[in-house]
């Protein structure tokens, strides 16, 4: 996806929470020409290197021999990169940084079997599209010609997209789209290769009921296409997967989903790689490894694999060169930090806290979380010395940043209606600290702006909520680190109930509540129960994003109850009645006693 992640996801968070045939049957098991080193319509660049069978002869019960066939699995080496974005000619720098980076993957020692592009081959195809020298389809056929492996090749959701501005916008008729991509580069919708006797599998996650209802920042694969992923697995032959969306961004409209596909066939389902995040991330899906690769547009963003069918093993060979962003972990060393000589002096300060970088858990929906704390300002008000010395009180709010940052200042903290204030204590080991944890719930949509309907909000818990740092004479504080469980389940209790309220009231134009359908009719005080009744059809959409979509993605968060560890940096803020970078508002510590 073209923007930023931060742009994913304040539309995401700005508008809600603001993430079967056998091998054989030809008719549902595509089994396409691939995308071919010279991209032409028709070309071939499909491998069928079936393993050769090795014989045994071993003894029965009996005390017979049986012969045993084994198939001769063979290690593959093979590359990844995703999100292309081309967005011009074949001349225009995306496109020549990814030719750059198809260039790196040619220089991999060892060196890659084929190239797998997990989606976004393109920015946005405008209607009707171009297919001309000079069109953006013409420079992804040069592009991906320049690469000297074979390309294989899945689609993602820009490749849908038709408009770009002043929002993207999917195509109306996806199978057209299809055909396109058939056409021009032979590339099919999903399809499966072969490569030292294990199964390389491309899911197309645009394939689904839901593809549309989030302007793509989910997928769905769609029953037929699961089917046939179901029936392709069921041999048990050791398999790769290949997809754009993260397997838990993947919504259907009922349990059959990637994830239970995937979960079913965990024992040969050896690892899955997607994109769309445009960030490196490495976590599980269950027990299968999953990774995300970073976006190639900038020309970077290549994930070098070995897969072992026999060993069952996938090795990363560039894992040294990747960020993953794993668990932070405090790090202050009192006897190398410079000494806080005036603790007492700190008494009064604002400190604000601005959020640098965040490693949530689990991945995919996480992701959004991560890039939610961003937006989020904590203030930090320090009190007096404890006369044992070992201790400072304090206290911590929380309100919404408004108006603009200027050089060296942020933004200005506004006070939330009823907005959350507690008392916190600093434990030292001067001049290292830790804060001792506290439980904060909050509206995520004040902190967000966020509109919604009168009286309705989304709380979010953030428990075991600690801070770590060492503080300093400046005063501010260094190496700072936040550690928190997210607790959602009030925000899908707001969800849930935003939605039964709207449904009750009659402004589901799809769901007329007790109408011939066999919708189920309003109690004169509706409850949460009634929201299990209501089919997938009757959504309500907060922006452009629908609110079945969030609470899908929040699903596959265990028990609602993600972990999040941030790094921070501060400010010393002063008071302001008025709006000015670099201060907050009197009343964000309403707590504190005059």
């Amino acid at each position: 996806m073209k923007q930023p992640l931060s742009a994913i996801a304040i539309a995401l968070l700005a508008s809600v929470f603001l993430a079967a045939c056998g091998e054989d049957s030809s008719e549902n098991q595509p089994t396409p020409d691939g995308v071919a080193d010279a991209l032409e319509p028709g070309d071939t660049q499909v491998a069928s290197d079936a393993p050769e069978m090795v014989e045994d002869l071993v003894p029965d019960d009996a005390g017979d021999t049986v012969e045993v066939v084994e198939p001769d699995y063979q290690p593959v080496v093979f590359a990844i990169i995703s999100d292309l974005h081309i967005n011009g000619s074949f001349q225009a720098s995306i496109p020549q940084n990814v030719v750059k980076l198809l260039a790196d993957v040619g220089n991999l020692n060892p060196n890659p079997e084929f190239i797998a592009v997990t989606g976004d081959l393109a920015d946005t195809l405008y209607e009707p599209v171009e297919i001309g020298a000079g069109s953006r389809m013409d420079a992804i056929k040069q592009v991906l010609g320049t690469a000297t492996r074979p390309v294989e090749a899945v689609l993602g959701n820009h490749d849908y997209y038709q408009l770009d501005d002043p929002q993207f916008v999917l195509v109306d008729d996806r199978t057209s789209r299809d055909q396109l991509f058939r056409e021009q580069l032979s590339l099919e919708p999903y399809y499966y290769t072969t490569h030292g006797g294990m199964k390389f599998i491309y899911i197309n996650t645009m394939q689904g009921d839901l593809w549309n209802i989030s302007m793509g920042l989910n997928g769905s694969a769609g029953k037929e296409q699961l089917e046939w992923l179901d029936a392709l697995l069921s041999d048990g032959v050791p398999a790769v997967l290949f997809m754009h969306h993260p397997p838990s961004t993947v919504l259907e409209a009922d349990e059959f989903t990637l994830d239970s596909v995937i979960q079913k066939h965990s024992d040969n389902v050896l690892a899955v790689f997607a994109g769309h995040l445009h960030l490196w991330v490495r976590s599980v899906d269950g027990s299968v490894p999953v990774y995300l690769t970073k976006a190639a547009y900038d020309g970077t963003g290549i994930h070098h694999v070995k897969v072992d069918p026999k060993a069952g093993t996938v090795q990363i060979l560039n894992e040294s060169d990747i960020d993953y962003g794993e668990p932070l972990e405090p790090s202050c060393d009192p006897t190398l930090e410079a000494p806080l000589t005036a603790p007492e002096a700190l008494d009064g300060t604002y400190l604000e806290l601005m959020i640098s970088d965040a490693v949530a858990e689990p991945a995919g929906f996480g992701t959004y979380l991560e890039e939610a704390v961003k937006m989020i300002p904590f203030v930090l008000k320090m009190g007096q010395l404890d006369p044992s010395g070992l201790a400072i009180s304090g206290h911590l709010a929380m309100g919404a940043w408004v108006g603009s940052a200027v050089p060296a200042k942020p933004k200005y903290v506004d006070a939330l209606a009823n907005g959350p204030c507690l008392q916190v204590g600093f434990l030292l080991d001067t001049p290292c600290f830790e804060t001792s944890p506290v439980s904060l719930t909050f509206d995520l949509a004040k902190s967000l702006g966020i509109g919604l309907p009168t009286g309705h909000q989304i709380r979010v818990t953030l428990r075991d909520l600690s801070f770590y740092g060492a503080l300093s004479d400046a005063p501010s504080i260094t190496g700072g680190l936040m550690h928190a469980r997210v607790d959602l389940n009030p925000g899908v209790e707001d969800l849930e109930r935003l939605l039964v309220e709207q449904y009750c009231d009659g402004k589901i134009a799809a769901c007329p509540p007790g109408s011939a359908e066999n919708l189920p009719t309003c109690p004169d005080e509706p409850g949460l129960e009634l929201f299990d009744e209501l089919p997938s059809k009757c959504d309500v959409k907060i922006g452009s994003i629908g609110i079945r979509m969030v609470l899908g993605m929040m699903k596959t968060v265990p028990d609602y109850i993600a972990t999040m560890d941030a790094h921070y940096t501060t400010y010393k803020a002063s008071e302001s009645t008025s709006v000015q970078a670099g201060s907050i508002d009197p009343g964000l510590f309403q707590c504190v006693a005059p």
